[in-house]
């Protein structure tokens, strides 16, 4: 039988960085998604990467837009704060 030493505290320190970040994007990455789609679902499309999503955090935060429904709108503008929290898209 192999014994593998223990790791020190800094390796697991990095090892720990490299996986909260893993799940802060993916997370990110599922919030992008869902805004994409629910507003899709309205016919609402822009380009793809950041533009894109600046684009459509302006017509979700328009509340003079009216594709989308108010219910809908509150909804979405959750998802749209998610992203630029961890973005700093504002």
């Amino acid at each position: 039988m192999r014994y593998v030493p223990a790791k020190t505290q800094d390796e697991q320190a990095a090892g720990m960085v490299l996986k909260a970040r893993d799940l802060l994007i993916r997370q990110l990455t599922q919030a992008i998604n869902a805004l994409r789609a629910h507003l899709a679902e309205l016919d609402i499309v822009r380009a793809t990467g950041l533009v894109g999503i600046i684009g459509l955090a302006a017509i979700v935060r328009d509340h003079s837009d009216l594709r989308l429904p108010g219910e809908a709108r509150m909804a979405l503008e959750e998802l749209v704060e998610q992203i630029e929290a961890v973005t700093d898209t504002d």
